[in-house]
């Protein structure tokens, strides 16, 4: 029943692939709503149920402007991922490229060397069958 569950769960590369959208998905959008959502619904709820709570809105209201650095931070960490994506993509571009140059070259030795002989035209010689009596003495 969970079998092919348990080869996606246990595949790297889907592995990988969940925890990148995490960090493209997840990060951007949590960070706003905990950082400006959850004071504003605190202020504005609290006259709704009544409450005499003293807070300090100085430092309450002073979290609004920890929004621009987290999300600076959270773009470039998603960004510094990105690149870092991109460098091995092209590392491993690179080494591919490398070895199929290496490929050719070793194909290029690997010719025998009269195969260059081979192409310049031969004279033809025909070499016609001996007549049946011909080896015999008599």
């Amino acid at each position: 029943m969970f079998g092919p569950y348990k080869y996606i769960v246990n595949s790297f590369t889907i592995l990988g692939m969940i925890f990148a959208i995490v960090d493209i998905i997840v990060y951007p959008i949590t960070a706003p709503t905990i950082i400006l959502f959850t004071p504003v619904f605190i202020i504005i709820l609290l006259p709704f149920f009544d409450l005499s709570v003293s807070i300090p809105s100085g430092p309450f209201l002073g979290l609004f402007t920890l929004y621009p650095a987290m999300d600076s931070i959270i773009v470039m960490y998603v960004v510094s991922q990105y690149r870092q994506t991109a460098k091995k993509l092209y590392q491993d571009f690179r080494k591919a490229l490398d070895s199929f140059k290496q490929a050719r070259a070793t194909v290029h030795y690997a010719i025998p060397r009269n195969y260059f002989n081979l192409l310049q035209p031969q004279p033809l010689t025909v070499n016609y069958p001996k007549p049946h009596m011909a080896d015999k003495e008599i």
